[in-house]
């Protein structure tokens, strides 16, 4: 028999080891977390000053929900953290940042403007940099939505939002009023006095509730701005022409072409050239830089002759008979004004005269004199009989009856 002394002993032994167990298991806990998050930054000043501050405190946050992320995404932010995005990433890394943006998660946001930057600061291989232009410009024109697609994506978004705001709502006014009721069975009808907190939640939660999908579609909308910014922003340092389309469709919007529009397009329309882009853009795009033309003349617009003398460069590569109004009517009106500048006027004449005469060489070659009728072939053609003549040559030419009564 254990004896009643013994008993407690041993008792206090194993909660002895109980807790010296958990205290080492919490210990290697912290340990394993510390060694994990070592060389994560804890702070915006533990990060390269090469990284700009709107992509440090995305990295940092990043940083803290390290352990939810996937492997792809903590090598792509190891590779922005430890080279500020600007030596060459390997084929995992590079895979790696095309891979986030092709991902269309809500909630990943974050990331995918990390990866945006990181493409554009990359020292990137030549065929890298165009499958990441392409991206990018995918990207760019994914974000951007016509009324029609906002309207239905803001009738869903609100259909979903106020059915969860709801549901949310209901369940948390439960949650309180039972806990209510058993703390008053409890104490004896102590918390009648706080009867008034459920209902103040209840009338602000109805109130509520008309704000929260209009809320949310902001919210949406300002996420898919920042990242369109963010693109036409690494669009710029990747200087490839097949962006250019991209972002002249995006920088018909005059917010949006104040703040990036006109520095990727300074950027990246140097690139085209007559022989490999001319009539192989989209179908857009010399309207577009036809529009970019007309508004060029804004106070909101920096070193307009050089962004003038910069369009009509484009215009003469890539232009069509499409572009001869557009910079007619600029010649014109910078002779009939005020705003004359000599250089772009010379400048506007000389691509004037080219897309005139590009113009009548297509006409011309489209107008063409063709044959009515399709060619004879060589074998249908007439030749000489090479076999032996069975009539006498006397019968071969008649008089008709006619003839022979006239003689």
């Amino acid at each position: 028999m254990i004896s009643p002394a013994e008993q407690t002993e041993r008792q206090s032994q194993r909660q002895t080891l109980t807790q010296e167990s958990r205290l080492s298991f919490a210990y290697d806990k912290e340990r394993e977390k510390a060694q994990l998050m070592s060389n994560l930054p804890r702070s915006t000043e533990e990060l390269s000053p090469q990284i700009p501050q709107r992509i440090t405190r995305l990295l940092v946050w990043s940083a803290s929900r390290r352990r939810k992320l996937s492997p792809s995404t903590t090598l792509f932010l190891e590779f922005v953290q430890n080279e500020a995005a600007t030596t060459q990433p390997d084929p995992e890394t590079f895979a790696a940042l095309c891979d986030t943006l092709l991902v269309e998660e809500y909630l990943r946001w974050r990331q995918q403007m990390i990866a945006i930057w990181a493409l554009g600061q990359a020292d990137l291989t030549e065929e890298q940099r165009k499958e990441a232009t392409k991206l990018l410009a995918f990207q760019l024109d994914s974000r951007r939505k016509g009324r029609g697609q906002q309207l239905t994506e803001g009738i869903v978004i609100g259909v979903v939002s106020t059915g969860a705001w709801i549901i949310a709502c209901v369940t948390l006014l439960a949650t309180m009023i039972e806990t209510m009721s058993y703390f008053d069975r409890r104490f004896d009808h102590g918390t009648r006095e706080l009867v008034f907190i459920p209902q103040i939640f209840g009338g602000l939660s109805i109130l509520c509730t008309p704000v929260v999908p209009f809320v949310i579609f902001a919210l949406r909308g300002k996420r898919a701005m920042q990242i369109r910014l963010e693109t036409a922003r690494s669009l710029g340092p990747l200087g490839k022409a097949e962006g250019v389309p991209a972002l002249l469709r995006a920088s018909q919007n005059v917010g949006f072409f104040v703040k990036v529009g006109q520095g990727a397009l300074e950027r990246t329309l140097p690139s085209l050239n007559f022989e490999e882009h001319y009539g192989t853009l989209s179908s857009d795009a010399v309207p577009n830089l036809c529009r970019l033309l007309k508004q060029s003349d804004r106070p909101d617009i920096v070193g307009v002759v050089d962004w003038q003398l910069l369009l009509l460069d484009a215009l003469e590569k890539v232009g069509d008979a499409r572009a001869i109004d557009s910079v007619m009517l600029q010649t014109i009106a910078h002779r009939e004004t005020l705003l004359h500048r000599p250089i772009v006027c010379e400048r506007a004449a000389q691509v004037l005269e080219v897309l005139k005469e590009r113009a009548a060489r297509e006409t011309e070659q489209e107008t063409l004199p063709r044959g009515s009728v399709a060619p004879v072939l060589p074998e249908t053609l007439l030749r000489s009989y090479e076999g032996a003549i069975e009539t006498p040559p006397e019968q071969l030419l008649r008089a008709s009856n006619e003839e022979k009564d006239r003689e």
